[in-house]
């Protein structure tokens, strides 16, 4: 069996969360296909933090999110403006997963509420934050954002996706999937030319912003396809979704004065906890629903 040695930098200002997590981290921790043995190193702020990182020799960054000198997401990106590559754990007493969300999209590879810090968590957050890492050291020159709408790309939505439906699954809150295409783009695009379908594209991706909200992941996944992955209060029943969208588009339309009016079919699948699925089984019949809505109302 292989053995690692991980060398840990946690920063956290209280002594009691920092002995805690010194004694639960001073046995060695066997997985299926290793034995891990860490290091671990102790800050009390960002600055004596970033100074024992600027020194060398650590592998995974264990930071707390309310520092004396950096409250929320500044710790995250002052440690990501200086060091991009550097495997990063997010560790909160909060459990909305909205700002595990948030600290991921900052540049964190893992987030953990303070109330799930026991050793094998840790551990596995560890390893999971440097194989992340690695992943995206990889892809980091590949685009995950669409140019034409802002929103994020079929890769981006993926990307994210399947870390955020970690921490749902983790705490059980509700989610949904929302899949929604632009109803006659093509004859926007042959009857008023493609800046205006264009137009099209960037009023739907500005109908959905309207409708969730900014922790929800929203992406242009095709040349008129739009997906939603929406959390909390944001994970309605599909009538309550679709109704919402609807009303988005109606307001751009009474806002707007053009020769076509925006509007979109829409399909949603409410996320079971107890019974995970994958994003790409979620996007699946979520575009089902979607062309059983769009074939209902007889549109091309």
């Amino acid at each position: 069996m292989n053995v690692q040695k991980l060398r840990l930098l946690l920063i956290e200002d209280n002594p009691a969360d920092a002995r805690y997590v010194k004694e639960i981290l001073s046995d060695v921790h066997s997985t299926r296909t290793m034995v891990v043995c860490t290091d671990l190193a102790w800050a009390a702020s960002l600055e004596t933090g970033i100074e024992a990182i600027g020194r060398g020799g650590t592998d995974v960054v264990f930071l707390d999110l309310w520092l004396p000198d950096a409250q929320g997401m500044e710790g995250v990106k002052r440690v990501r403006s200086q060091y991009p590559d550097l495997p990063l754990v997010v560790l909160t007493g909060q459990t909305d997963e909205a700002v595990g969300l948030r600290a991921l999209q900052e540049g964190a590879q893992e987030f953990l509420t303070k109330d799930e810090v026991e050793r094998s968590t840790l551990v596995r957050a560890a390893l999971y934050a440097i194989e992340r890492s690695r992943m995206q050291a990889q892809t980091r020159d590949v685009s995950l954002t669409d140019e034409l709408t802002g929103l994020f790309n079929r890769r981006g939505f993926v990307h994210m996706a399947e870390q955020q439906l970690r921490l749902i699954r983790r705490s059980g809150r509700p989610c949904s999937v929302v899949f929604a295409d632009l109803d006659g783009l093509k004859r926007i695009n042959d009857g008023f030319g493609h800046a205006e379908g264009d137009s099209a594209i960037v009023a739907a991706a500005g109908a959905l912003r309207c409708v969730f909200r900014e922790s929800d992941l929203l992406a242009r996944i095709g040349g008129d396809e739009f997906t939603v992955l929406a959390t909390g209060h944001g994970a309605e029943d599909a009538i309550s979704v679709a109704m919402r969208i609807r009303a988005a588009c109606d307001a751009n339309n009474e806002a707007a004065c053009r020769p076509w009016k925006l509007s979109l079919s829409i399909g949603v699948v409410r996320c079971d906890p107890s019974r995970p699925q994958s994003i790409t089984d979620l996007l699946q019949e979520a575009d089902r629903r979607m062309y059983e809505d769009k074939t209902g109302r007889r549109l091309p």
